[in-house]
Parts: structure tokens; C-alpha cells; sequence
């Protein structure tokens, strides 16, 4: 944990903060500070800061709160994902917003099994809990949303462009020779990557007409979390 996210509302009038969850066992058994000590925090979807330590017990830490005057910046990169099966996506989501997306679009594929959407996972208060510990690890504080998209032929051809117009359409697509730093051009990106199966021939067809451009990693056959985790890197990096 390399920041201490906090929530508004934990917040008193004299912008102090007791921490008696997680948070602060992390602060008491990892950090281990002393009294005055500063630590990095953040409002959750909000400003980064200082939180100087004002009490400290075997349970609970008091931070007296200072934030900066301007709202971190969040990526600019979506990421339209095939949705992985439960465990994988529970290890993943973290992983991605760790290396900084604006958005998480969750869509079936022919390739999916249908079951996936089942999964607790894909429930507001658990998907937000992964998020969370991905912001918490990088030092971000600006969560990234997350749609869902059961339909994937409606969802490209009725609204991606309306939604999308000023992306940089990207497809993971390993048989091809396109480099991702020769066709990554613009500032805004939309990254789609399928499943363990990949891409149904229909479903290439089908970004592709819709302004897609794939590319590949090289010749190695990589799974979609590798596959995943590799391209942002790169993208975040470029």
C-alpha cells in the first residue's frame, strides 16, 4: 500500500482522520510510524496529500490531513476486455488499474462462457474493493469506471463511436504484423483484448470495420492476462 485512501465523509471539520480498518494495520505493522511522522493519502477520487500522524494505538492511527490544491490525472487509455474467468479477473482488475486505466470495459465474446457474468465479482461493492487495493498500490486516488456489455456486436456498432470518436482504436490481434508503437498514435485509447481463445474470425471482421487496428506483441502466444498486463505497460510507457 503506497498511499492511504480516504473517503470524504471519514473526514471531521478539522480534517482529521481515524483509521481503525485495514488501513491501519498496514500503518501499524508495515509502516510502523512514530508520532508526527507524514504519511502519503489521498480522498478517493480525489486530491493526493500529507496525513501527519497525531495518535497511534495497537488498532487505530489519527491523521491530521493536508491535500494539494489540484486532483490527480488520470490515464488516458480504456481497456475494452473480454471477460476473464472469476479468479482471473479477481487478480487481474487490481493489476490493471495498478498501471492506469480510465475505463474497464467488461464484454462477452463467442469465446466467454456465459456463467462468467455470474460471479460476485461483478457486483459494485466487490469490483470496488479490487479497484481500491489497484490505487492503492500505484498511488493513485482517481478510480477508473467499469461498464459491462453483454451484447458485444450492439455495444461496437451502435455505441462505440458515439462514445469513442477521439480514441485510438487497438486490437490485440497476434496474427498480424502491425507494431503497437507504429500504429499507437494518439493521446486517447481504446485497447481490446479477447479471451483465452482469442477473438472469433466474425468478431476481428467486425472491429476491424468499426476502425480498429490490430497489432501484435511478437510471436509468442500470450494468455489475455499477460496479454493485458504487457500492452498497458507499453501504452503507459509510450
Amino acid at each position: 500500500m503506497n498511499r492511504i485512501l480516504i473517503q470524504q465523509h471519514e473526514l471531521d471539520d478539522h480534517n482529521m482522520v481515524v483509521i481503525n480498518d485495514y488501513r491501519a494495520k498496514h500503518i501499524i505493522n508495515v509502516l510502523n510510524p512514530k508520532i508526527g511522522e507524514k504519511l502519503k493519502i489521498g480522498i478517493l477520487n480525489g486530491n493526493s496529500g500529507i496525513g501527519t500522524v497525531k495518535a497511534i494505538s495497537n488498532v487505530e492511527v489519527n491523521l491530521h490531513c493536508e491535500f494539494d490544491e489540484q486532483t490527480m490525472q488520470q490515464s488516458c487509455t480504456s481497456l475494452l476486455l473480454a471477460l476473464p474467468r472469476p479468479k482471473i479477473l479477481k487478480r487481474i482488475i487490481p493489476q490493471i488499474v495498478a498501471l492506469g486505466v480510465e475505463e474497464i470495459i467488461l464484454t462477452n465474446a463467442e469465446k466467454v462462457e456465459k456463467n462468467y457474468f455470474a460471479t460476485h465479482w461483478l457486483k459494485d461493492e466487490n469490483y470496488n474493493k479490487l479497484i481500491i487495493n489497484g490505487l492503492e498500490q500505484s498511488g493513485d486516488t482517481m478510480m477508473p469506471k467499469i461498464r459491462i456489455v453483454k451484447r458485444l456486436k450492439p455495444f461496437i456498432e451502435d455505441k462505440l463511436q458515439e462514445i469513442y470518436h477521439e480514441h485510438n482504436l487497438l486490437l490485440a490481434h497476434p496474427y498480424n504484423e502491425n507494431k503497437l508503437s507504429d500504429i499507437c498514435t494518439s493521446k486517447k485509447k481504446l485497447l481490446a483484448i479477447g479471451p483465452e481463445g482469442g477473438w472469433s474470425d466474425f468478431e476481428i471482421d467486425m472491429f476491424q470495420h468499426t476502425g480498429f487496428k490490430p497489432f501484435t506483441l511478437g510471436q509468442r502466444i500470450l494468455r489475455s492476462d499477460t496479454a493485458v498486463i504487457a500492452t498497458l505497460a507499453m501504452i503507459n510507457n509510450k
